[in-house]
């Protein structure tokens, strides 16, 4: 059995039914539904949904301590699984009738394989495909990915599965890995696969079995420029600190410096939020740097770091 965490807040009721028709039919049906609650109307639009479902399980588990936000929710919500599989969705997306078979075949058939995911179309609010595999192709094929290349692909391109969706895990890692960082309220999705990737080896399906909705209500585009960026320090400073040549961790800086710094200027300029230039530090120099490196647009800087694939990571003890 899978066990499908599913947190939820303020959900829509179209969005959520879109969802659960897709559970409906799906082509792998050994699964429950454990769903977790940050508000109370959110409770009386599932339970509402779900009643021309009986046929699909669910376990309803409100999020006693709310204030901890989304991963919050999602370690509450480990707490009460018990199956050996652990796919964890979001409340407006949809799946394709083989999402819950591919993602569970690849766990199965794999044992070094901690966690699998799969590439994404995005759809907008009214649930009309704007993208197809929408996130970063890593491969035409299926492939295992080890500690070196999701080194690689995380330095490089960031949150490789894009978000939760289309994640599915063993529950060996809550054992092994730990549960979310509810602190880290941006990207702490980001730092939990990082945080996989030191025990085991990550699979990525590169077939688009699922639907991710992208519209401005969901928590990316709520969640201020203080939380982001507080977020990436932590997370880029892990990554640099695997690095196992001072040269190549410069490199990577200075890469860093002109694609995440500048990105957190953009958001700055964007949401007017300009006194923070003179409080805190972007990354990894300051703002002002990073306002530079933008203007300047070093195209070469970048090309040199794409090329600069022999970078050696070491493994350190994280906790």
């Amino acid at each position: 059995m899978v066990d499908i965490i599913l947190p939820v807040y303020k959900v829509s009721k179209k969005y959520f039914e879109e969802l659960i028709i897709s559970f409906n039919n799906q082509i792998f049906k050994d699964y429950r539904l454990l769903i977790g609650y940050d508000d109370i109307t959110s409770e009386s639009v599932v339970r509402e949904v779900l009643k021309s479902f009986d046929q699909i399980e669910a376990i309803h588990i409100p999020n006693k301590n709310n204030q901890t936000g989304i991963f919050g929710n999602i370690n509450n919500l480990l707490k009460h699984s018990t199956s050996e599989y652990l796919q964890f969705l979001c409340q407006d997306d949809i799946l394709k009738n083989n999402f819950l078979l591919e993602n569970y075949s690849s766990l199965c058939q794999n044992n070094d394989v901690g966690m699998v995911f799969c590439q994404v179309d995005w759809c907008d609010s009214d649930s009309k495909i704007i993208k197809r595999k929408a996130h970063r192709v890593i491969s035409k094929w299926p492939e295992k990915l080890d500690y070196s290349k999701l080194q690689w692909e995380f330095l490089n391109f960031g949150c490789i599965p894009g978000n939760l969706s289309p994640v599915m895990i063993k529950r060996e890692l809550l054992s092994t890995v730990g549960q979310f960082n509810p602190n880290l309220k941006f990207a702490s999705d980001f730092d939990y696969w990082q945080r996989i990737s030191l025990k085991y080896k990550i699979f990525y399906i590169p077939n688009a079995n699922m639907i991710l909705r992208k519209h401005l209500d969901q928590a990316s585009e709520t969640l201020g420029i203080n939380q982001l960026i507080y977020d990436r320090r932590i997370i880029y400073n892990k990554l640099i600190e695997r690095i196992d040549s001072n040269l190549d961790k410069i490199i990577a800086k200075l890469y860093l410096n002109q694609t995440i710094g500048s990105n957190h200027v953009y958001h700055i300029i964007k949401n007017k939020k300009l006194g923070i230039f003179f409080k805190i530090k972007s990354y990894p120099f300051n703002y002002f740097l990073s306002f530079l490196f933008l203007i300047l647009t070093i195209n070469g800087r970048i090309k040199f770091f794409n090329i600069h694939q022999n970078i050696k990571f070491k493994k350190l003890n994280e906790n």
